[in-house]
């Protein structure tokens, strides 16, 4: 318990015997406080005692000297034999040759309460290195999202891991064919050439762990047609932290506060004003565009009507 913890149970048992002080009697002040009457005599014999301090309703613990079934008939050979290099098993075993049958528990604890044992070298402390990763131009990090349960439609959502900007799209289920259509909207969406698809290992997007069917997962395909390297997260989700906080900042400040007819006519709005009106903490408080276009050294146009 800390002394936070302390202070203010103190002032609970302050109220307790104030009340007894004030004529009450032990048993009235355990009913009045749901306490027990001796409960309430003990602290306020302790508070009278003490001079009325306030300290003295401190939970106190006497100090602990030497236990009276303390070992003493052995403290000098274990002196001796600790001295000498011996520990822990072997320790135990050379006492027995002296006559002294210990515990292994007594062993220890007379080790420790004759102050032999050297206490343990401290830990340096790990100094916290961040590393900042340098994302090149065009890597894409892409995911799911319920934003309604399982029963709903499906987010997709693309970002640029470099500018912040996104796509996003409903679909009506989660599949490998509404995925390969989806980035075929990407495509057409980011001006610029997408490099890497980088997404956790979802069967939306890739047959990592097998398909008992499928040779050839579709957007596997399309990717490869396309010259995309396809990264793939396995168990990772810290290693989406782009998309996976967009997704937190898509359920707070829009389907949290749109019903699901209006957020689904809204969609391509809301991809609008986070990429055009929204300032991005993560880029220095700025447009993701903006950004965007500083990248590219040209002006860019973004045609949200493929989020519809």
């Amino acid at each position: 318990m800390n002394r936070v913890a302390h202070r203010q149970l103190a002032r609970v048992r302050l109220k307790w015997v104030q009340a007894k002080h004030a004529g009450l009697s032990y048993y009235k002040v355990g009913r009045k406080f749901h306490i027990s009457p001796s409960t309430v005599r003990l602290w306020y014999l302790r508070w009278k005692a003490s001079g009325y301090r306030f300290d003295s309703l401190y939970n106190s613990r006497p100090k602990r000297g030497t236990p009276a079934n303390a070992r003493r008939d052995i403290e000098a050979d274990l002196r001796a034999l600790y001295a000498s290099g011996l520990r822990s098993y072997r320790l135990q075993k050379a006492l027995k040759r002296r006559g002294h049958t210990v515990a292994r528990s007594t062993l220890y604890a007379t080790i420790k309460r004759l102050g032999l044992a050297e206490p343990p070298a401290p830990k340096p402390k790990r100094k916290t290195v961040y590393r900042t990763i340098e994302w090149p131009l065009g890597w894409i990090q892409a995911d799911t999202m319920w934003p309604w349960g399982n029963a709903g439609p499906v987010q997709y959502t693309a970002i640029e891991c470099c500018s912040r900007v996104r796509f996003l799209r409903l679909y009506p289920d989660c599949s490998p064919e509404y995925a390969a259509e989806f980035i075929l909207r990407a495509l057409l969406f980011f001006p610029f050439t997408i490099t890497v698809w980088h997404t956790d290992s979802g069967s939306e997007w890739t047959d990592a762990f097998g398909h008992p069917v499928r040779t050839q997962h579709p957007v596997q395909v399309l990717l490869q047609q396309q010259g995309i390297a396809h990264h793939v997260v396995v168990g990772r989700p810290s290693h989406q932290g782009r998309v996976e906080r967009s997704h937190r900042i898509d359920r707070e400040e829009f389907y949290r506060i749109f019903d699901p007819a209006t957020a689904r006519a809204s969609l391509a709005e809301w991809v609008h004003a986070y990429n055009e009106v929204r300032l991005h903490g993560g880029i220095g408080y700025r447009y993701p565009k903006a950004a965007l276009e500083e990248l590219l050294r040209q002006p860019v146009v973004l045609n949200y009507d493929l989020c519809k």
